[in-house]
């Protein structure tokens, strides 16, 4: 038998992603979260790519996302969390301060949308302000696509969403 060749894959993308998750209803549709690069254009900014070809190409999805980019010149996207419930549902997180995230879609990627609130109640995410926001990993229900769970403020406080994104709660003691 012959050895396999390897494919190149990832075309499309200005630098190594941060993180990948797979469409759990169409194994050919990948999404990638792609940090800042040293590439010209709007690509320097990273941002979210989508994969329609397993992998092998990638296109930039990130409407709605470039506001942050171009106010914050450190933002990064660093996770990326799809609704096994509903993959139309992803939601992104940055290593940034100020700028309320994680951005979330209900439309594949196609328009990003920051949350509302991300204080709903009255709290501070690690004692920074209101909006102040790092990055950590974001796990999404598998059953119920709206509810979301995440740490805000670089801490382990967790929070979490039960309007797909629009608004962010401390979620208690533990």
């Amino acid at each position: 038998s012959s050895p396999i060749a390897p494919v190149k894959i990832g075309r499309g993308l200005p630098a190594a992603p941060n993180a990948v998750v797979l469409d759990p209803q169409n194994p050919n549709v990948l999404y990638a979260a792609v940090p800042r690069s040293g590439a010209p254009g709007v690509d320097a900014f990273g941002g979210v790519y989508i994969s329609t070809d397993s992998g092998l190409n990638f296109a930039r999805r990130s409407n709605g996302l470039d506001s942050l980019y171009q106010v914050s010149s450190n933002a990064n996207a660093n996770y990326l969390s799809i609704s096994p419930a509903d993959p139309n549902r992803l939601y992104v997180s940055f290593r940034t301060t100020g700028w309320a995230h994680p951005y979330f879609t209900s439309d594949k990627g196609l328009t990003w949308h920051a949350p509302t609130k991300l204080n709903a109640d009255g709290l501070g995410f690690g004692g920074q302000q209101e909006g102040s926001y790092w990055t950590a990993p974001i796990a999404t229900h598998p059953t119920h696509p709206l509810l979301v769970v995440t740490c805000g403020g670089g801490s382990s406080t967790a929070v979490v969403t039960t309007d797909g994104g629009n608004t962010w709660r401390f979620s208690g003691n533990g």
